[in-house]
């Protein structure tokens, strides 16, 4: 089992000139590899520009997970390399307690002692078959450096279309967050609180880096967040093939067993599982680039979540502004004239005017208009067949117990009718807060009234007596008293009937099954969701092999309440209620001026520091990407157009054959 690959080249140089051009050209590939290597290598950043072949892939029209393949088998040597470097298709920076991976100590590795033959299953580098001659595997060899370097190389042209000063920025946050973790003076207490990083410390020229701020509302608190480590890579990757016709059998068994420990894995990605998405993964779909998705049903054949971090548009009751009469079609104008059908609904969001209503995710389901994560027992009750328990305050130490509500072609009507209920009671709570609220300023008012009245007296001034009054004043007097007399009695009788119609309507709502339960509530915590997100057990899977979604959970029930009961912040929640305090550092009491307040785009804002807040929560080198960069155009295009030729080079590989396989050699073979 000696060294074979470039063991074997450093034999053939020393019996080869070194003006060979076979030798000029294996050292200008390994300088070469290495000078990129270093490229990658500056920062975890750096290194999740560097994309894998994964081992598997979900195909729909399949509806299970295939082996995939390069068109040309033999470098499927390079793309396994890669792919344990990375930990799948995406690059895995190290949690806590992890080493810190080196691209640089991998080429120098196997430049130096060789290609370990658990990457070469197809044995191209193997000496022992006839084929296989020295002069064959040293120019497979070439081939093998020279198909790295065209990879390495779209890792770092993506690289090098990033601006100078966002590069400068991004380095200068790596350093900070590395000296801020060396020991003794690390910041990363041991509960795991995301708040004990300062990322703002940039320094040098590049200024601080970029970590969103929002003013929060309500608490939040990640003190509890906890990674899951799936154990995904299998019972068969880097394994010895058994010598014995028992260890075969068992071999076989365990692998007859990928399905089961499929399932068993997402047993462990039960209700309540967070997942976190890479930066760079679902760049071509919106609705789950960079969000933060919480499962709400994990069942043998489907798992649910929906994007936390996917505010979409403000509630409002103000009409909209109507269009002039040159920008209105024809059809316009006839949809103008004709009532809508659903305008008896339209009444129903306005007790949640000001908030945002959420975009879960991809999945447009036509049957399910829109969803409503809550904790009302009673909306629960009245439309159990179609909602679900996300938390269960009984079963938990939870305060409330929070509860999911499709809304479906079949109870929507109920559900309209139900919101429109509890608008009135929500809008009538508030009449009665902004009445106690103006009370105290009237009872002021008159205060000062009655003093300035009182010193008029004592001063004598504007007495009655100091005036001359004549006749006809005084019949013009008498006329306009009796008219605003009448007037007043109009008035009065109008209010009177105003207010035993707004009686009525109070001792209808307090009537109604909702109002104990809304007067009660501080918060009205509903929140709206149109579409979600949806996989199969095995498609989730394979995306968390892949690096799709880092899994992790908030082991607390109180941060989890917390978590799902945040909103994003609008200039009508601030001004209701201000920013919170004992939230993470992120997000630690921002108190903002109007002319701020008006021009915040705090949907954006909101939207990148949650999922910030969630990566950097992973500790160790996770920290550094919680200022991923994004990506520009040219970024994009070189991104896309890689992608796009990458993948037209796989093809479906044959499922019988396990993916690493050694045959008769030891684990430890060099090849």
């Amino acid at each position: 089992f000696s060294f074979t690959f470039f063991s074997f080249s450093t034999s053939v140089l020393s019996s080869m000139s070194s003006l060979n051009p076979n030798v000029v050209i294996l050292k200008s590939l390994y300088r070469s590899l290495l000078k990129q290597s270093r490229t990658l290598d500056q920062s975890p950043i750096h290194q999740c520009f560097l994309i894998s072949k994964p081992r598997k892939i979900y195909v729909h029209d399949y509806g299970t997970p295939v082996h995939v393949k390069l068109t040309n088998a033999d470098f499927e040597i390079v793309e396994r390399i890669l792919n344990e470097h990375c930990g799948g298709e995406y690059f895995a920076p190290a949690l806590p307690g992890q080493p810190s991976k080196s691209l640089q100590q991998i080429v120098k590795h196997y430049f130096r002692f060789g290609i370990p033959s658990k990457y070469d299953p197809m044995h191209v580098l193997d000496p022992k078959y006839s084929n296989n001659t020295e002069r064959h595997i040293f120019n497979k060899s070439l081939e093998l450096a020279f198909y790295a370097k065209k990879r390495l190389h779209h890792a770092t042209n993506v690289i090098g279309k990033m601006p100078i000063g966002q590069q400068t920025q991004f380095l200068n946050a790596f350093n900070a967050f590395s000296m801020s973790m060396q020991p003794p003076d690390t910041t990363t207490t041991s509960d795991g609180d995301a708040s004990t990083v300062d990322t703002d410390s940039g320094g040098g020229s590049g200024g601080k880096s970029k970590f969103s701020k929002i003013p929060l509302t309500q608490p939040f608190s990640l003190k509890s967040f906890t990674p899951i480590i799936l154990d995904h890579r299998g019972k068969t990757s880097g394994a010895a093939t058994p010598s014995t016709a028992a260890e075969a059998a068992v071999a076989a068994a365990e692998h007859s067993e990928d399905d089961e420990d499929t399932h068993a894995s997402c047993s462990q990605l039960e209700k309540g599982t967070l997942l976190v998405a890479h930066p760079l993964a679902c760049l071509a779909q919106p609705e789950l680039y960079r969000k933060v998705i919480y499962i709400i049903e994990n069942s043998a054949d489907r798992i649910v979540g929906v994007a936390l971090n996917a505010a979409n548009a403000l509630f409002d009751d103000v009409a909209r502004k109507a269009k002039t009469t040159s920008q209105r079609t024809r059809g316009s104008r006839a949809r103008a004239n004709t009532p809508s059908k659903d305008a008896e609904f339209e009444y129903c969001f306005r007790g949640w005017k000001g908030e945002y209503n959420y975009v879960g995710g991809p999945v447009n389901d036509q049957s399910c208009p829109f969803c409503i994560m809550h904790d009302n027992a009673l909306f629960y009750d009245k439309f159990k067949a179609s909602s679900i328990v996300v938390i269960d305050a009984e079963k938990t130490n939870a305060d409330k117990s929070v509860f999911w509500t499709w809304v479906t072609q079949e109870n929507y009507q109920g559900v309209y009718e139900a919101l429109n209920r509890i608008t009135k009671i929500v809008q009538h709570k508030e009449r009665q807060r902004n009445n106690n609220e103006e009370q105290p300023i009237e009872q002021n008012s008159e205060k000062a009234e009655e003093v300035e009245e009182n010193a008029s007296e004592i001063s004598g001034k504007n007495s009655p007596s100091d005036e001359k009054v004549d006749d006809a004043q005084i019949v013009a007097e008498h006329a306009q008293a009796s008219t605003e007399s009448q007037s007043q009695t109009v008035v009065a009788a109008a209010a009177a009937a105003r207010a035993t119609a707004a009686a009525v309507a109070d001792a209808e709502l307090c009537a109604d099954e909702f109002y104990d339960y809304v007067m009660r509530d501080d918060e009205n915590n509903f929140k709206f969701f149109q579409k979600y997100a949806y996989w199969s057990p095995e498609q989730l899977m394979v995306e968390i092999k892949n690096n799709v979604w880092f899994p992790a959970r908030l082991t607390d029930v109180h941060e989890e309440q917390q978590l799902l009961n945040l909103k994003c912040p609008s200039i009508k929640l601030l001004d209701k209620k201000p920013a919170a305090s004992g939230t993470v550092e992120a997000a630690a009491e921002v108190f903002l001026s109007a002319s701020t307040k008006s021009n915040a785009d705090y949907k954006k804002q909101y939207n990148k520091w949650m999922w910030q807040a969630f990566v950097k929560a992973f500790g160790n080198e996770f920290q550094h990407l919680a200022v991923f960069p994004d990506l520009n155009n040219e970024q994009t295009k070189e991104f896309y157009a890689f992608m796009e030729e990458f993948h037209n080079s796989w093809t479906i590989g044959d499922e019988s054959e396990p993916f690493d396989s050694d045959d008769e050699e030891e684990q430890d073979t060099i090849w």
